[in-house]
């Protein structure tokens, strides 16, 4: 589902919100990811619990999605700890590896 919220800094948008009693992925999604894109969800993802307190307790995660995905944007998601999204024929996949270490917000 997409939610909206706001904190002391302005009003924010999450494309996905997936959850179960105690974790979250928030998804952003773009038809063209690029490394701005990744950046900003990342500040995002820092504001979460001030514009969601109903979540303050929970484990937040964050990804991202594209169907064109830059190279470079894939990686710096990587290396920030974001699940990778990405189209794979008819379906998505998560393509990171299995060595990624999920980031916790």
């Amino acid at each position: 589902m997409r939610v909206k919220g706001d904190d002391d800094r302005g009003s924010m948008e999450i494309d996905i919100l997936v959850e179960n009693s105690n974790e979250i992925v928030a998804i952003e999604v773009k038809s063209h990811l690029e490394i701005r894109n990744v950046k900003r969800f990342l500040e995002v993802l820092a504001r979460f619990k001030e514009a969601f307190p109903k979540y303050k307790n929970y484990k937040v995660y964050g990804a991202v999605a594209g169907i064109k995905i830059d190279e470079k944007a894939d990686e710096y998601a990587t290396q920030e700890g974001l699940f990778l999204i990405e189209p794979a024929g008819d379906s998505v996949i998560i393509a990171n590896s299995e060595s990624l270490q999920p980031r916790v917000w």
